[in-house]
């Protein structure tokens, strides 16, 4: 009697020490508590005395679980063989007591991927997990993107007429505008580096980030030469002298927007313009673009639901990230400098002809006129943003934005310069202007991005931005085609650009 009792005993002791250890394995909620917040690392792990139940029951089934009781488990023991008394439930530990769990007391759990991390406590798969943000990570890449031109203003007109002395008698065609040229794909650096705050009370990591992206310049220029410089004659006589045979391309120097001549004709009544800049041969336009962004945000980024653990058909059991979807937010400083440079080169000559000396042919004098424009902005202020992303394990993809007011200190130089070799109805220009502004701007992003882990601290990611910046001052929109460059002269700050572009980058992390 004695002896088929022990034998119950025994044989009751190991069925509940064997189902409760089954449904500890199975608990979902596995927590690692930071050593940021408390002094003594924990991490809760499942315990499994070995393969899977042979048998082939599942131990969280409804029937097993109800009727499961509570029964006394064998003390964890930690590297130091320290037991650990108390009565262990169904996926909790006992409230007072912090084991941690070493590797020699996972049997039959996988390790995670991600180097030096914990046994057990990273995804078996991807390395990441629930409860490993990383300290610190880096990411570098390149950013490749494209810009949006200016606004239409004429630059250049062509003139077509055997005589040019009066506005019924001459047609002008245009033929180059600001939008002559385009800015074509310009590749830049990105940088990114984080560090990792700590965990906040909305189950939140907050990670600390400093981003740099530019160094993308563009840099276009396009010649125009009429070819029809003996097609068209102006004629001008004074002191002696007759000075004809200009070149058939003017500029707003010379025509009002409506194509009509403007009223700089000499004591001849011949509308001749401004020696340089009208009445040309050949005619240049060159662009170049600069940009730099800085920021530094503050991340929010939510944390999964906790990790599972699935049991392989190898009878050993694996701990695995769950998916979903996630929206983070991030709120910072952000300074970003858009530089823009304009250049216009006018070249011709003008057949000089001595009437005192028996109309004799001096010689073809040459004439050019310059229009050079440099411009800055300088915007600061704040921002906001959120992304959407869809975590699948080692694949994550989504959609981001940002939006901030700024404060951009512009800043605009004028240099116009005219060589006219003494043409009639001279006008000498040798200007420098120098203006400065303060105006409030807009910068806005969207884009859609995705990213995939090849190694556990190694993820490759690649987007698609779009960006809008208004209240710019841009160099091409601050032509001005006044005869008294300084008078009524404004910078301005309407100007809007828009780029757009993708970014490849590899992050590191540790």
């Amino acid at each position: 009697m004695k002896t088929a009792t022990s034998q119950i005993l025994t044989f009751s002791i190991l069925i509940g020490m064997l189902a409760g250890s089954q449904l500890l394995a199975q608990q979902t909620n596995l927590d690692k508590r930071s050593s940021r917040t408390i002094t003594t690392k924990t991490m809760y792990v499942a315990q499994q005395q070995g393969a899977a139940d042979q048998s082939g029951s599942n131990p969280t089934s409804p029937q097993t679980s109800q009727n499961l009781t509570p029964t006394p488990a064998p003390a964890l023991q930690t590297q130091q063989s320290d037991s650990v008394p108390g009565t262990i439930f169904p996926g909790v530990l006992p409230s007072d007591q912090n084991p941690e769990a070493m590797a020699d007391n996972m049997v039959g759990v996988e390790n995670g991927l991600w180097e030096g991390c914990e046994p057990g406590n990273c995804c078996a798969n991807c390395g990441g997990g629930y409860c490993t943000p990383p300290s610190w990570y880096t990411e570098q890449g390149a950013r490749i993107i494209t810009r949006s031109r200016p606004r239409k203003s004429p630059i250049t007109y062509q003139a077509f007429s055997n005589q040019g002395t009066s506005s019924n008698q001459t047609a002008f065609v245009t033929e180059q505008t600001t939008q002559s040229l385009n800015y074509n794909i310009a590749p830049g650096y990105s940088a990114t580096i984080g560090r990792y705050l700590g965990r906040d009370s909305m189950n939140r990591d907050d990670f600390l980030e400093f981003s740099y992206w530019g160094m993308n310049t563009w840099t276009e220029s396009h010649f125009f030469d009429s070819g029809l410089r003996n097609q068209y004659s102006v004629s001008s006589g004074t002191s002696g002298y007759t000075f004809s045979g200009g070149g058939n391309l003017v500029t707003p120097f010379l025509t009002n927007n409506d194509g009509r001549i403007h009223q700089l004709a000499d004591s001849n009544g011949v509308s001749w313009g401004v020696g340089g800049f009208d009445h040309v041969d050949t005619q240049s336009i060159r662009v170049e673009s600069e940009m730099h962004n800085f920021e530094l945000n503050l991340r929010l980024r939510p944390r999964g639901r906790p990790d599972q653990l699935v049991l392989n058909p190898n009878g050993r059991w694996k701990r695995e990230c769950q998916p979903g979807t996630f929206i983070s937010y991030l709120v910072g400083l952000r300074y970003m400098t858009v530089g823009d440079g304009f250049n216009l080169h006018n070249a011709g000559t003008v057949t000089v002809t001595d009437n005192t000396s028996g109309t004799v042919v001096l010689n073809q004098q040459p004439v050019t006129g310059n229009y050079n424009i440099r411009t800055e902005n300088d915007m600061l202020g704040f921002q906001i943003g959120s992304d959407l992303m869809f975590r699948r394990c080692k694949w994550e993809w989504g959609v981001r934005a940002k939006v901030g007011p700024y404060v951009n200190f512009s800043r605009d130089v004028k240099n116009i310069v005219n060589d006219p070799f003494g043409t009639p109805t001279q006008f000498d220009f040798n200007n420098v202007l120098e203006q400065r502004r303060q105006k409030a701007a807009l910068i806005g992003e969207v884009g859609f991005e995705a990213s995939y882990k090849f190694k556990p601290n190694l993820t490759g990611r690649a987007a698609y931005d779009f960006m809008w910046c208004s209240g710019l001052t841009l160099a091409p929109e601050q032509l001005t085609w006044n005869l008294d460059p300084t008078a009524n002269a404004t910078i301005n700050t309407n100007g809007t650009l828009f780029s757009q572009g993708i970014s490849l980058g590899l992050e590191w992390s540790w």
